[in-house]
């Protein structure tokens, strides 16, 4: 199992995250799109599991199945945008099927992928920042 280092030392909070956590959050990172069980979190953590859940939510701000359902969300936007069909995206961000996205995407981000795109696609340019409204949309 290769695990790749994480950057920020801290958490949400500005306090130091433990080098366990940090080094599940790599491994969270690298492998997001496939299944991770708790288990092997923990082991990459040194903790049992009740005790690396714990400590994940005390530094990290989040348990560790909704940390690694947000990263999978927020990398099924970035497809959804890039025009790869939802059924792909499903299956591309480790959900088990298109029904199972669209509950953890609308739990998330309040819309459906569905909805989400129309928005993005019913935005301008911004004329203040140059940017397209895609960039400033977010959930």
């Amino acid at each position: 199992m290769h695990v790749h280092p994480i950057p920020s030392p801290t958490g949400p909070s500005g306090k130091a995250m433990s080098p366990g956590i940090r080094l599940a959050l790599a491994h969270i990172e690298a492998n997001f799109t496939e299944s991770i069980p708790m288990k092997d979190l923990a082991e990459i953590a040194g903790l049992c599991v009740w005790r690396f859940v714990t400590a994940f939510r005390e530094q990290v701000g989040q348990t560790p199945h909704r940390f690694i359902c947000r990263r999978r969300v927020q990398h099924a936007k970035e497809l959804l945008r890039e025009g790869v069909p939802s059924a792909t995206v499903a299956m591309e961000t480790g959900f088990f099927d298109q029904s199972h996205l669209y509950r953890h995407f609308k739990t998330i981000c309040g819309v459906t992928p569905g909805q989400y795109l129309a928005r993005i696609r019913a935005e301008v340019w911004s004329t203040t920042a140059n940017q397209p409204a895609v960039e400033r949309y977010s959930c």
